[in-house]
């Protein structure tokens, strides 16, 4: 949609209005490329069920690289659209995100689909951490099946009371955040 919207003259005056060098912007797209690289940790929670059919890692491998490089090809692109999308006029200190400035010059199906992509996403972040910390606690719980040495191992030794030891934190976490 931006990209019906995108001016050229807007992305080459809009580096020349802000006074920003050449450099200086591949020095953003390079941390915009980078934040997408680390956004993807969910590479941990899919590594159990991926190595239980691969164990060589090797398709967890090449699903990791291809779903990094998509999303860092897509955040760039993104950069670039709202860059040349937007007069520089408007991005100049302008407090918020992007978004706002990107609705007005393209429409309101852009902020519809700015919020259904924020909603998902948050959504999903928070669905990955939780995950996560539920697989980090039962990694540090008793071996199942493994000899009771003392009450707590014994208290976990079946599947449910384990269940429940691992969600305890999420639980807790999201009750104190609430």
């Amino acid at each position: 949609l931006s990209t019906s919207a995108f001016d050229a003259d807007n992305f080459s005056q809009g580096l020349a209005a802000s006074g920003v060098e050449t450099s200086a912007v591949l020095g953003l797209i390079f941390g915009t490329a980078l934040m997408a690289f680390f956004g993807h940790t969910s590479a941990g929670n899919a590594a159990k069920v991926v190595l239980a059919r691969d164990p060589s890692g090797r398709s967890l491998l090449k699903g990791n690289v291809m779903a990094i490089g998509t999303a860092m090809v897509l955040n760039i692109t993104f950069v670039l659209e709202v860059l040349g999308a937007v007069p520089a006029e408007e991005l100049i200190g302008f407090k918020g995100t992007a978004l706002t400035p990107l609705v007005a010059a393209t429409g309101p199906l852009v902020a519809s689909l700015g919020l259904v992509f924020v909603a998902l996403a948050m959504g999903l972040s928070s669905l990955h951490m939780s995950l996560s910390l539920y697989n980090q606690v039962g990694e540090r719980l008793p071996r199942a099946g493994a000899q009771a040495r003392s009450r707590v191992a014994a208290a976990l030794a079946s599947p449910r009371a384990r269940a429940v030891a691992k969600a305890a934190p999420v639980i807790g976490l999201l009750v104190v955040v609430e």
